[in-house]
């Protein structure tokens, strides 16, 4: 029986995805590698770069000449680390954002909104509130049909979601705004209120109600120039002296539909990659697995989604863990929550990114549902179907753990293997 017991921690191991040493992303071992080699940034001339795509698609009056926009154009010469750190982070995004602002028929120079919001990086949440890259806020979030509110998943910092609901926003107040774009980004920054009473100051006084002649606060009167003043030089770099990262214009990552709750290392570990990738391309999961209801996406490197598809296929017993939450209750400890949910102490800090014992009350704990491994002898008339109805599990499940097909006749005293949860 020693065997069983073995395979059951391991078993136990490889799903709850824990593994004693952290990832790097600078350091290829063991098949985990850095993101800069599993997004492939090369550049290939034949495929072309996104930035002339991007320029190629600019529909504004970028005002080059307007003294404010000259500012930020010297600002951002003068400030060129900064600068090239923020064109680097925006090359594992920028490409998405740039399909769908194209394929919203919308100008391209809303691609680069997030560059001005938050650097285009996603786990930002301002002091105001505002969360991720398009630095939404709740009640914009909401408004929008992003969930604010799902203890698992925070769509404000998901890249997808949260890229359709800011421009489906900007659309919004370009309609209220009488088609006039810069008005539509300074309501973006300062809300939709603060620019319609601006217009309704400057037109009660008989003056212009443009954009560059309205009281604003002053943040937004800075907003829409740095967003031009960045769009000037990324139609013309060389003339400015600022070197563009190499972007292909083509798809660096892919999508894949989950059917099953996922801890996030196993899910590294079936694409081979590090944590800090997968979590880098997929900043709405908020732990350490991803939420239990199906219809969340995973983002992958486009070169590791075939990889991770036979991993997955092939893995059974990731589909059989499950994920719950403990609410902590007056006199919990770490220890006893960690003897009543039949795991260990370890686990949970690691889980629950805890950096030490201390609980508080009402507080969740993730904790993984055990599965057990059983060996099952087969009766007189039990047929794949009965045996797997009888364990709430799938006939598929059980096949591909028994390395048998769907309609594989049973013998009676044959062994099966059957993981059940405690």
């Amino acid at each position: 029986m020693n065997w069983i017991f073995k395979l059951i921690t391991a078993i136990f191991i490889l799903t709850c995805g824990f593994y004693s040493s952290a990832f790097s992303d600078t350091t290829n071992t063991a098949g985990k590698a850095p993101i800069n080699s599993v997004i492939n940034f090369n550049n290939d001339q034949t495929e072309g770069s996104l930035w002339q795509f991007i320029r190629e698609h600019f529909a504004l009056d970028h005002d080059s000449d307007n003294p404010q926009v000259k500012y930020y154009i010297y600002y951002y010469q003068t400030h060129t680390t900064m600068l090239q750190a923020v064109l680097n982070q925006s090359r594992y995004y920028l490409y998405n954002v740039a399909q769908e602002v194209y394929q919203r028929n919308m100008p391209m120079e809303l691609a680069l909104l997030p560059l001005i919001e938050s650097g285009f990086r996603p786990f930002i949440i301002s002091s105001a509130g505002a969360s991720g890259m398009w630095q939404l806020m709740p009640n914009t979030a909401e408004r929008f049909k992003i969930n604010t509110n799902n203890w698992w998943f925070d769509g404000r910092a998901d890249t997808m979601q949260s890229t359709s609901a800011a421009l489906t926003y900007l659309k919004h107040l370009h309609d209220y705004f009488n088609d006039d774009w810069l008005l539509a980004i300074a309501a973006y920054n300062s809300g939709e209120g603060n620019v319609r009473n601006a217009l309704s100051n400057n037109a009660n006084n008989h003056q212009p109600t443009d954009f560059w002649n309205l009281t604003l606060p002053q943040e937004t009167r800075d907003y829409v120039p740095k967003l031009l003043a960045i769009c000037t030089i990324i139609a013309n770099p060389e003339r400015y002296g600022i070197y563009l990262p190499y972007i292909p214009n083509r798809p660096l990552t892919g999508k894949i539909l989950l059917k099953h709750q996922l801890s996030l290392d196993l899910a590294a570990k079936l694409a081979g990659i590090s944590k800090q990738v997968l979590q880098k391309l997929n900043p709405g999961f908020t732990k350490a697995v991803t939420p239990p209801a199906a219809g969340y996406y995973l983002i992958l490197p486009i070169d590791r989604i075939s990889f991770f598809e036979t991993n997955f296929r092939n893995d059974y017993l990731h589909k059989q863990v499950q994920w719950r939450r403990y609410k902590v209750q007056a006199g919990d400890t770490l220890e006893s929550i960690a003897k009543k949910t039949n795991t260990s102490l370890n686990l949970l800090q690691q889980v629950n990114k805890l950096k030490n014992n201390k609980v508080q009350p009402n507080q969740y704990i993730v904790y993984p549902l055990v599965t057990r491994l059983r060996i099952y002898t087969v009766k007189s008339g039990d047929t794949l179907e009965s045996i797997a109805k009888h364990f709430n599990i799938s006939v598929k499940d059980l096949a591909n753990l028994n390395h048998l097909r769907s309609n594989s006749v049973l013998t009676t005293g044959q062994t099966l293997q059957v993981i059940t949860a405690n």
